[in-house]
């Protein structure tokens, strides 16, 4: 069992790590390893050529309108992604106005990413505690009977 945990920290899907664990029960730590080539190198040689085609085609003004048209539904399906998470996410003023600026900062603004999640993640961890401690000022002065 010690060497399905190992494969469980490994990064990869279920085949990966069940290849890996039978690969280690039938021969070893050299099976475990050919198992894991043979899962992985398949992929690996596939796109390996797909990108090798892609570049000596790239320049042709068909593939070019091609990936245009391609470009647009990709757009349209994470614009779909995102307002369905945006949709479970977005609770209230706050989480909306940091979504929006998010979005215009890395988006128009063209500040990295990881600069962006930095801010957002220490302004929630600024302005959420203050917003508990809000709700539960409110629920007192209810309770009380101090309705502002």
């Amino acid at each position: 069992m010690d060497i399905f945990a190992i494969a469980q920290t490994l990064p990869g899907i279920i085949a990966i790590n069940t290849a890996i664990y039978i690969g280690y029960r039938v021969k070893g730590l050299k099976g475990s390893i050919a198992s894991a080539l043979g899962v992985i190198l398949p992929s690996f040689i596939t796109i390996l050529s797909l990108v090798w085609v892609l570049v000596s085609i790239k320049d042709d003004p068909y593939v070019k309108k091609a990936f245009t048209g391609v470009r647009a539904g990709v757009m349209v399906m994470i614009g779909i992604s995102a307002y369905k998470l945006g949709k479970n996410i977005i609770k209230n003023k706050l989480s909306a106005i940091v979504g929006i600026f998010s979005f215009l900062a890395i988006g128009v603004a063209d500040i990295p990413t990881v600069i962006v999640l930095i801010i957002a993640i220490a302004l929630g961890c600024l302005l959420y505690p203050m917003q508990i401690l809000f709700k539960k000022k409110n629920k007192t002065r209810i309770i009380k009977g101090d309705e502002p």
